[in-house]
C-alpha cells in the first residue's frame, strides 16, 4: 500500500501490516472451522448410515459396537 502524502507512509504500512495479520487469522480459523465441520460430517454419517465393519483378528468381521463389547468379556 501507499499513499501519496509522504508523511502518512509509515501509517499505511502499519495500517497494511493489521490488516494482513487480521486476514490471517481469519484464514487459520476458516481451516480450523473446515476441518472441524468435516470431522462433525463424518461421524454425522457414520450416525445415518452406520459404522463400516470391522476386522477383529481370531474373530472376523463385525460392527464396532459388537466388537468393543466382545473386548470387555
Amino acid at each position: 500500500m501507499t499513499h501519496p502524502d509522504e508523511d502518512k507512509q509509515d501509517a499505511v504500512q502499519q495500517i497494511a501490516a493489521v490488516i494482513d495479520e487480521g486476514l490471517k487469522t481469519v484464514n487459520d480459523l476458516d481451516e480450523t472451522y473446515g476441518s472441524r465441520l468435516a470431522g462433525l460430517v463424518s461421524d454425522l454419517a457414520s450416525m445415518v448410515q452406520g459404522q463400516a465393519d470391522i476386522n477383529v483378528v481370531g474373530i472376523g468381521m463385525m460392527t464396532p459396537t459388537r466388537s468393543s463389547n466382545a473386548s470387555r468379556q
